[in-house]
């Protein structure tokens, strides 16, 4: 209730018709809107990504908390072990949390010094021993689940992940980044367009990783625990399933240097926030919407 309505001070009133007078029925843990022209039943969960739950409020809680205190990932294996709930739950309960933390994370431009990179993720595929017998991973027989993932990251600030090739993302660098801001990028030939509306910095890994304050050292730190955690806690990204991956280690990133208090305060505020999700909402019982 303290999350929910924050801004009435933890006093449940119906959103509805901004109505107090309120009837709680405690057989259903509901209220009831006691205004003739609406009486709108309701709880804490009602319009939230948690809509039409059947979890505990403690559970529910108690997974947000495991989401926020893993620096790498939580797999849905572990949280249905730690729960004592079943996988399907385990795994809507997740892509609920990952979902609303995708759209937080777009939700903002970046500015200041922005650094743009892209690496290739997903559908890992393990080198051979022997360097004659190694293919190339992004030939064409491949790429259908190895894609590339751009990251568009501030020094010290947000970041905003995308799964496009690393020309998209000098297109859509100008809906992203904000005028006036620094771009700092390798020498991939597609970012020589931002040199008409920022101000660019290149850096030549070929040769060096840094050439002083040109470098993409924080774009290498996400691509870091990205490829940690899809090797060593999720063990390889499905495809429709991949951006919200990607996401969330955006946002692991950002929020490196926040307590696990200061993580769960954020990330339980913003599941009160968000509305129903549509594409989670009955996943198991065939209603998907469309990705």
């Amino acid at each position: 209730m303290a999350l929910r309505f924050v801004h009435n001070g933890g006093k449940p009133f119906c959103e509805r018709c901004n109505s107090q007078d309120l009837y709680f029925i405690s057989t259903r843990r509901k209220w009831k809107c006691a205004n003739k022209g609406c009486q709108r039943h309701f709880s804490p969960t009602t319009d939230t990504p948690f809509a039409s739950r059947k979890l505990s409020y403690r559970d529910i809680l108690i997974a947000i908390a495991l989401f926020a205190k893993e620096p790498k990932g939580l797999p849905a294996i572990r949280l249905s072990h730690q729960l004592e709930v079943g996988y399907k739950t385990a795994f809507v309960l997740l892509h609920k949390i990952r979902e609303q933390v995708g759209i937080e994370q777009h939700r903002h431009k970046l500015r200041g010094i922005v650094e743009i990179d892209g690496g290739y993720n997903g559908g890992y595929v393990r080198p051979f021993n022997n360097q004659g017998d190694r293919i190339d991973r992004r030939a064409t027989r491949y790429s259908e689940k190895r894609k590339c993932v751009c990251i568009m990251r501030e020094r010290g600030g947000r970041s905003r992940a995308f799964i496009c090739s690393e020309t998209e993302a000098a297109r859509l660098a100008p809906e992203v980044i904000e005028p006036g801001s620094i771009i700092v990028s390798d020498y991939h030939p597609a970012y020589n367009r931002l040199r008409s509306q920022y101000h660019v910095l290149r850096v030549n890994h070929d040769k060096q990783f840094a050439d002083g304050n040109a470098s993409t050292n924080w774009a290498e730190s996400y691509f870091a625990r990205l490829d940690r955690a899809e090797k060593g806690i999720f063990h390889r990204f499905a495809g429709e399933y991949f951006s919200a991956y990607v996401n969330e280690i955006s946002w692991r990133e950002d929020t490196r240097r926040q307590s696990d208090l200061q993580k769960f305060d954020a990330l339980a505020h913003l599941m009160t926030r968000g509305g129903v999700s549509r594409r989670w909402k009955g996943y198991w019982q065939r209603r998907k919407a469309a990705a």
